[in-house]
């Protein structure tokens, strides 16, 4: 009898454990579930409150609005979810607008924010990128989001480009900034987004170099190392 007994008491602790931990991040968040605007939505034939909230999709980088009702809205806030106003999803006040070439929008720091930083150790192949040889190749690279991910995944902590990126939160709260591709910064070029100087892509060459976007010059590969290049994060 004690040999049931014993598993069935660890679940019952494991799982008030649980619910306890559940509770403590909650509270946390009470001084934003007060001032939350709450509206009633017919749904399934029953008036529900929900309010409008900024989901954060991990996959594409992007905030996107949804709706929540007022008894989910805490654990969406707990994991990283922002209320903002309906009107725009994690604001881009104040930043410079890129188009891309399948009609998307990135949104870039001012050009004066950017930091002479390395991209990372020379000899470091990640193992998640492509290796694009030829300009041509790079230059249709327009996943920074990804490229960024695996990178910081593979160097770790540190103090390079992509990870600069990575943690750099904003006044507003948004936290989906990467290190723009190749071809996303050969957009920002285009369109006036960057100034004088060379910046890193995140899009690697082979072992020990990755692209760089020269505001002036031609397109080269450098070595990952050097510190003379410029980082300028974006965001979806």
């Amino acid at each position: 009898m004690q040999k049931i007994l014993l598993p069935i008491m660890a679940i019952i602790v494991l799982l008030s454990c649980q619910k306890e931990e559940l509770s403590l991040t909650n509270s946390k968040l009470s001084d934003e579930i007060d001032n939350v605007d709450f509206s009633d939505l017919a749904l399934r034939g029953k008036k529900e409150r929900v309010t409008v909230y900024c989901h954060f999709d991990s996959s594409t980088g992007r905030y996107v609005t949804k709706e929540v009702n007022e008894r989910a809205l805490k654990a969406h806030l707990g994991h990283g979810d922002l209320l903002e106003d309906p009107g725009e999803c994690c604001s881009s006040e104040g930043l410079n607008t890129v188009t891309l070439p399948d009609g998307s929008t990135i949104y870039v720091q001012p050009a004066n924010e950017s930091i002479d930083v390395a991209w990372g150790p020379a000899a470091s192949d990640v193992p998640d990128l492509v290796n694009h040889l030829t300009e041509a190749e790079a230059l249709t690279d327009f996943d920074g989001w990804s490229n960024t991910k695996s990178i910081v995944k593979y160097q770790g902590a540190g103090d390079y480009a992509a990870k600069i990126c990575a943690d750099l939160v904003d006044d507003g709260g948004c936290d989906n900034w990467y290190l723009p591709s190749l071809g996303e910064l050969r957009a920002m070029k285009e369109q006036g987004a960057i100034s004088m100087g060379r910046y890193w892509s995140s899009t690697e060459q082979f072992p020990g170099f990755a692209w760089v976007e020269s505001f002036l010059g031609t397109t080269n590969a450098n070595k990952k190392e050097r510190i003379d290049r410029k980082c300028l994060c974006v965001r979806r």
